[in-house]
């Protein structure tokens, strides 16, 4: 093809692709992200300052899934905890937490009950005094993540915690995170340290970690089969004294709210589908906003066929663990190794499918195996980010879907009732996350001399033998 600048005799062709070259220019793919982040956060402020009171522009209460988890804050502190999955009564605790105003949603606490020991302190004062304290606590969690990260996997030259912050906050899921108040920072806590305790030999205390996020077993699977797999005993069972930990402690502050919440458990996926009401309360799932197998099936195959959606789900769930069984079968526990936090990386990143329920905030959780994989591809040697080939696309595929495709499934579900036909939506996310998570198991297998450059930092102390479980 002819090179074209701004020749006036240069096909129409040539000059489409130079002006596409133009726009993706690496000073102007730079510039992207940022740009993106400040007009979300924009919109983000926008949008709370013309709403009445504490709800926004759209009638949702600001601070979004932070009015569950005050709610059950008070309730714990009210000594009403036995009431807890009262669904009427917690819709007239956050109709009266932001009268006059009125709320057209309802954020219904569906989390176990011990979880609200963690949200008392922030439910000690008002709403947005505990609203503001609960971000700043999130960003702790979050510069507490990366910093350990940071130490673990980068020389301090190459990497600061400041710019590692700025590429979080330039992540869609991060600013999700935020929007919605989430408790996503302290999972990827949970998960950093239980990935570092791994690394580092310390089995029990990576199991304990692991079993701390009870609170959201589902995220547990995929880890829970990379150690049933490895054979790792002590890691399994750190991680049932985790899960007997919190069980106890949900027992001893209220043993008819445990027994009614596993009781609820079974119907978390009649939740997932809510499509007008739950438990008695009106209430609409954002199931365009699903991320994971058992989300995307429902937002493809629901307006079809539930029996359709259950399958193909089961199937792709099961699939999924099996998976990483099969590839840790292939795996020596070599922790530290470039082949083990490879694996490991795109076992973390498959497992955020498995699990059956988790919104786009939750893709925060990415961080962890991206920061994982950016440690082992420095760009210092070649002058190209991670490898400069199927990996980076992968990677500015997943970037920029984890972005949109949401709203692209909000935008098809609303063509579909428009056009008066099922309701369906593809999650453009989902097969772009299997699609990284592959890549990445693929490069795992690749020899170290493909690497190359200044690599990451070593794990410290010994690695335990592989042909002894720990």
């Amino acid at each position: 093809m002819r090179k074209t600048t701004d020749n006036p005799e240069a096909s129409g062709f040539d000059r489409i692709v130079h002006r596409l070259a133009n726009l993706f220019s690496p000073d102007r793919l730079r510039a992207y992200p940022p740009t993106m982040a400040i007009c979300v956060l924009l919109v983000w402020a926008a949008t709370m300052a013309l709403g009445d009171g504490l709800t926004d522009r759209n009638k949702v209460i600001i601070g979004g899934d932070f009015s569950s988890f005050y709610m059950g804050g008070r309730y714990l502190l009210e000594g009403r905890l036995n009431e807890l999955y009262d669904f009427v009564g917690q819709k007239d605790f956050q109709d009266a937490l932001v009268a006059p105003a009125q709320p057209d949603d309802t954020h219904p606490f569906v989390n176990p009950p011990f979880t609200t020991i963690l949200y008392a302190p922030f439910a000690l004062t008002g709403y947005v005094t505990g609203l503001f304290t609960w971000m700043g606590f999130g960003l702790i969690m979050l510069l507490v993540s990366l910093r350990m990260l940071r130490n673990e996997l980068f020389d301090a030259d190459r990497l600061s915690v400041g710019r590692m912050l700025v590429l979080t906050l330039l992540f869609y899921p991060t600013l999700a995170w935020l929007m919605y108040s989430q408790n996503s920072t302290i999972t990827l806590l949970l998960l950093t340290t239980t990935f570092l305790m791994m690394r580092r030999g310390k089995d029990l205390s990576a199991g304990l970690t692991l079993g701390l996020l009870f609170y959201k077993p589902q995220l547990m699977l995929a880890a829970g089969m990379m150690l049933l797999v490895s054979r790792r005993w002590r890691a399994l069972g750190g991680v049932t004294l985790g899960v007997a930990i919190w069980t106890g402690v949900g027992l001893l502050i209220g043993s008819e709210a445990m027994i009614e919440y596993f009781k609820l458990s079974p119907r978390l996926f009649e939740f997932l589908r809510a499509d007008g009401s739950f438990m008695g309360i009106p209430f609409q799932y954002p199931r365009w906003g699903s991320q994971s197998f058992y989300g995307f099936c429902i937002l493809l195959f629901d307006g079809f066929s539930q029996r359709l959606t259950n399958t193909v789900a089961t199937l792709l769930t099961v699939g999924g663990v099996l998976a990483v069984g099969a590839a840790w079968l292939r795996t020596p526990w070599e922790p530290g190794s470039r082949q083990w936090d490879l694996t490991a990386a795109a076992t973390l990143a498959l497992g955020v499918l498995i699990s059956p329920h988790l919104f786009v905030y939750d893709l925060t959780l990415l961080l962890l195996p991206l920061f994982i994989v950016y440690s082992k591809y420095p760009s210092r040697s070649t002058g190209l980010a991670f490898d400069g080939g199927p990996l980076l696309a992968a990677t500015g595929t997943l970037y920029v879907l984890t972005f949109v495709s949401s709203y692209l499934a909000r935008g098809q579900l609303l063509l579909s009732e428009w056009a008066d036909a099922p309701k369906t939506a593809l999650q453009f996310s989902t097969p772009a996350i299997v699609l990284w998570s592959w890549v990445v198991y693929r490069c795992s297998r690749l020899a170290d001399s493909v690497i190359g450059g200044d690599g990451a930092r070593t794990r410290r102390g010994p690695a335990p033998s592989p042909s002894t479980p720990a």
